[in-house]
């Protein structure tokens, strides 16, 4: 099978949490030229960078409900692929 995400730039919104951090462990797996996390949590962003030492991830501080962050992120890479994992994980406390 082909590897779609070999040499691309991969937007991971929400890519700090937990589905969103597996999607950036795959990318990188799988030969990404550059993965993006793009969440809220600075610090989740912290830890996560201490856990995966790899000159390809960027992260990015920033709310999808933030058109102007949002589009930072776009005049600031050139992005292949998003993978959309942003999500409020509890739902019924919104």
């Amino acid at each position: 099978m082909n590897n779609v995400l070999s040499g691309k730039t991969i937007l991971v919104t929400g890519g700090a949490g937990s589905i969103g951090s597996e999607i950036v462990r795959q990318a990188l797996k799988r030969e990404a030229r550059r993965v993006i996390i793009f969440s809220r949590d600075e610090t989740k962003h912290f830890w996560l960078k201490r856990e995966i030492s790899d000159d390809r991830l960027e992260t990015v501080v920033g709310d999808v409900r933030d058109a102007e962050s949002l589009e930072g992120v776009f005049l600031r890479f050139d992005i292949d692929i998003i993978y959309h994992a942003a999500a409020m994980k509890h739902v019924t406390l919104m």
